[in-house]
C-alpha cells in the first residue's frame, strides 16, 4: 500500500494524551514527512463514551492515580513540559467550538494554544470557566478584539453543529478513543499517544504488518467466544 498522504487526529482537549500525541505529531513526526497534510477532529469524547457504554479513564478511581503516572512518565519521556488543569476531567466543548470558530490558517495555533492552556501549567487554568477559556484565546490571538469574536462565533448553531457533525462522524467511522489517528487511504485506526511511531511508519510506507497480517487479523475477529453482558 502506498504511504498516506492525510493524517487524521481525532482529539479532545480534555484528554493528556491528545495534548501529549499532539505535541510529538507537529514536533517529532510531520516535520519528516512535509508532503502529509494534518487534518484536525475535534471531537466531544463524552459523546463518543456515550455511545459505546464506557467511562473514560479519570472516572475510574483505581485507575486515576495509574493514569496520572502514565501521563507523566510518557511526557518526561518524550520532553514535553505537562502540568495539570485545575480539575479533570473538565468540560471541554466550549474550548473545542473555538477551535472551529477560527479560519483554517488558524485552527493549527489555536489548538495549540489552547492544549498548552490546559495541559502546560500547573493548576492554572480550566478551560470550562468562561473567564479562563477568554483569557487563553487572547494570549493565543494577540488581542481581546479577536478573541471576543472567536468566542461569539463559537456560541453560533453552525458551529455548534459542526461539532456535533464532527462527533458524529468519529462515532460512525468507529473511533473509540481519544487521540485516534487515520489516514486518507487506509481504514485503520490508531488509538493513543503510544501509537505515535506507528504513525511514523505508515506515514514513511513502512508498517510493519503485510497484507497477509492483516488477512490473519480478519479471521482472527472470526474467533469471538463469550460476550460479557452489559
Amino acid at each position: 500500500m502506498a504511504a498516506p498522504t492525510t493524517v487524521h487526529f481525532w482529539f479532545d482537549l480534555v484528554s493528556p494524551y491528545s495534548y501529549l500525541a499532539h505535541h510529538n505529531l507537529i514536533h517529532r513526526v510531520l516535520p519528516k514527512f512535509p508532503h502529509v497534510s494534518l487534518k484536525y477532529h475535534p471531537i466531544v469524547f463524552g459523546a463518543v463514551l456515550n455511545h459505546i457504554g464506557n467511562v473514560g479513564p479519570a472516572e475510574i478511581p483505581s485507575k486515576r492515580i495509574a493514569l496520572y503516572r502514565d501521563i507523566h512518565r510518557a511526557a518526561k519521556r518524550s520532553g514535553i513540559v505537562l502540568g495539570q488543569p485545575k480539575t479533570h476531567p473538565f468540560k471541554s466543548v466550549d474550548a473545542l467550538r473555538c477551535t472551529l470558530a477560527v479560519p483554517p490558517s488558524s485552527q493549527a495555533s489555536v489548538i495549540t494554544g489552547l492544549f498548552a492552556a490546559a495541559w502546560s501549567h500547573r493548576f492554572q487554568t480550566d478551560l470550562s470557566v468562561p473567564s479562563e477559556l477568554r483569557k487563553a484565546l487572547v494570549e493565543i490571538v494577540g488581542n481581546e478584539e479577536e478573541a471576543e469574536r472567536v468566542i461569539a462565533k463559537s456560541k453560533s448553531d453552525e458551529v455548534k453543529g459542526i461539532l456535533r457533525e464532527s462527533t458524529e462522524a468519529a462515532i460512525n467511522a468507529g473511533i473509540f478513543g481519544v487521540p485516534s489517528f487515520t489516514f486518507n487511504n487506509s481504514d485503520e485506526i490508531l488509538w493513543g499517544n503510544d501509537k505515535i511511531d506507528v504513525v511514523e511508519e505508515i506515514l514513511a510506507g513502512q508498517d510493519s504488518l503485510n497484507q497477509q497480517d492483516h488477512e490473519f487479523i480478519r479471521e482472527v475477529l472470526k474467533t469471538e467466544g463469550i460476550t460479557r453482558k452489559k
